[in-house]
């Protein structure tokens, strides 16, 4: 593996487990449940903040472990731009399907964290074909 395949995988890993603690938090199954848009949004962007500190920490600690590791491999670029083709039709199709409920009367909170699982599952998309084409080969 090399440098930027570890660090991308850290930080899409970290922005799956934040999507799902919102999603989470929304449900009741931890914390309480945003009370406003303002506290969702101070919620988000605590996760940002997170994820960004985690990512950087898991890249000093990668570059220094392994400082001869190349960046990048011509494969890792091609199974990037097959993971980056099937979340772009993940995000999309499922996109699509929330924005026909959106005008169905649903509340700004549902509607929000809906969003929040879609991009969770485009992450989840992204990550899985990425580790399949590599493990797989093109």
């Amino acid at each position: 593996m090399t440098m930027n395949f570890r660090i991308d995988v850290t930080a899409s890993t970290c922005s799956l487990l934040a999507g799902l603690i919102h999603i989470g938090a929304y449900q009741g199954w931890w914390w309480t449940p945003p009370s406003s848009g303002t506290d969702l949004f101070w919620r988000l962007g605590g996760s940002v903040v997170l994820i960004v500190i985690a990512v950087i920490i898991v890249a000093t600690v990668v570059r220094a472990s392994n400082a001869d590791a190349p960046e990048r491999d011509e494969r890792e670029t091609q199974a990037g731009l097959k993971a980056a083709y099937y979340t772009a039709m993940a995000f999309s199709g499922v996109g699509t399907l929330l924005l026909i409920y959106a005008f169905t009367p649903l509340s700004p909170m549902l509607l929000a964290h809906s969003l929040i699982g879609v991009i969770c599952l485009a992450e989840l998309t992204r990550l899985s074909s990425l580790l399949y084409y590599l493990n797989r080969g093109l």
